[in-house]
């Protein structure tokens, strides 16, 4: 038992006293059953204490802040929530391993007996180490985290490792695998046409946290003049001879592939960007803000104006094909802003499970929104926005709580393209899919 002064009593079963007391010993963590030991923690320090004598045997110096004990107490596991590295202490030996994560490390695990390590990233993927050697494991050939779809849903790509595979949506097979050098690159965007995918996130305070592939070659593509700074969110123009970047200062620069440089740059937003969208001409982009505010900047005037209407912090933005709706994803519902007007027209709201994506079909008839609860909910849009439209059709394509990360329509329609929180691709078929008719599925 822990005391606020950072003892610990240690009590005998069936007793009502104390047998003992560790002074100073900090938070319990763990128990050693072999070695009859405790494990506690004091700020950087994990202590190992012999329960017989109820004194201190051996400390483990600089632990991270995100630890785990083994079922058994044979190794203990620590991770950095700020950087890519995973320690792993035998606590028999004393032997202390490092296993290297391209990411920061959110959530750790020891499975029993099982003889790895496994951590969840900030990227949204799984990684394993194995507990004894350190070594990273592969996770077999599957996609180890969310990635993207094409415009059209034909093409997909993802992690795999430290590879990128691109897929064929429509064959299931993987068309390239190219050594990419991710670590640190969190996301990844694949360009309208599947030709170029730019990877983007990670630290970025002493190097470059954009980088851009061609998918035909694998070779990764330069971008002269591009420093060091995080990227926060990158948007492809439809015809994917622009990306708009937005990185760690209050402006957004849109990149020609044509030029190799920096076309423009829109400064004076009031706050770092957290999405980005084109409209489908090209010529305006929105962007939402920290301070959560949207803009929309118009090419020809260059002026940023402002959207009217509610505030919630925007982390995924897209504009309808006929360039009249632009949708923003909330945490738990969709912003439908009335472009003409610059005003919300209307919130698609989700309270109970929150939504992650929203994309429009080519006819600008309907959007489809991936949401936590292992559906996909499909909304048929009014011509007119003040006009309330239809409940959703509501389509389960996982348990409940298993998250869709994001789905694309095909163009004429009939299909869904979705990535499943755990890496996932799959296909969901609308048959008899008209804007006003009943939609069933089948995969």
């Amino acid at each position: 038992m822990a005391s606020l002064n950072g003892d610990v009593e240690l009590w005998r079963m069936g007793e009502n006293l104390p047998a003992a007391t560790l002074e100073s010993a900090g938070i319990p963590l763990g128990y050693v059953p072999q070695q009859r030991a405790l494990l506690t923690r004091r700020q950087l320090r994990v202590i190992v204490w012999d329960l017989d004598r109820a004194e201190e045997r051996t400390t483990l110096l600089d632990v991270p802040e995100l630890v785990e004990v083994s079922p058994g107490g044979g190794f203990l596991a620590g991770a950095e929530g700020a950087f890519g590295q995973l320690e792993i202490w035998n606590l028999a030996t004393g032997a202390k391993r490092s296993g290297d994560a391209p990411e920061p490390v959110t959530a750790l695990t020891i499975p029993a007996q099982a003889g790895y390590v496994a951590a969840a990233t900030s990227g949204h993927a799984l990684r394993l180490w194995n507990i004894e050697t350190g070594e990273r494991l592969k996770l077999g050939d599957g996609c180890d985290r969310p990635g993207d779809v094409a415009t059209d849903a034909l093409r997909a790509v993802c992690r795999q490792g430290d590879k990128l595979v691109l897929t064929d949506v429509v064959s299931g097979s993987a068309v390239a695998r190219f050594d990419a050098e991710l670590d640190g690159l969190e996301l990844v965007s694949l360009s309208p046409a599947g030709d170029r995918l730019a990877a983007l996130g990670g630290w970025g305070f002493f190097r470059p946290s954009l980088a851009v592939w061609s998918t035909s070659t694998g070779r990764r593509e330069e971008l002269p003049g591009w420093g060091p700074g995080r990227v926060l969110a990158v948007a492809w123009r439809p015809d994917g001879r622009e990306l708009a970047v937005a990185g760690d200062g209050r402006s957004v620069s849109i990149w020609s592939f044509e030029t190799g440089a920096v076309r423009e740059t829109i400064e004076g937003l009031p706050a770092l960007a957290t999405a980005l969208a084109f409209a489908a001409d090209g010529n305006e982009l929105a962007i939402a803000c920290e301070d959560r505010s949207v803009r929309i900047w118009e090419r020809g005037t260059g002026r940023l104006v402002p959207v009217r209407g509610e505030r919630s912090r925007i982390d995924h933005l897209s504009f309808s094909s006929d360039g009249r709706v632009l949708a923003g994803v909330a945490s738990d519902r969709v912003l439908l802003i009335d472009t003409k007007s610059r005003r919300l027209a209307r919130t698609l709201a989700d309270p109970d499970t929150g939504v992650n994506h929203a994309c429009f079909n080519w006819q600008s008839s309907a959007i489809a929104v991936a949401t936590n609860s292992g559906r996909i909910d499909v909304w048929s849009l009014p011509n007119d926005l003040k006009i309330a439209p239809a409940p959703p059709r509501r389509l389960t394509v996982g348990p409940p709580g298993g998250r869709i990360w994001m789905s694309q329509f095909t163009p004429d329609g009939r299909h869904l393209t979705c990535w499943n929180g755990n890496g996932t691709l799959f296909v969901l078929r609308l048959a008899e899919y008209s804007s006003d008719s009943p939609l069933s599925v089948q995969r």
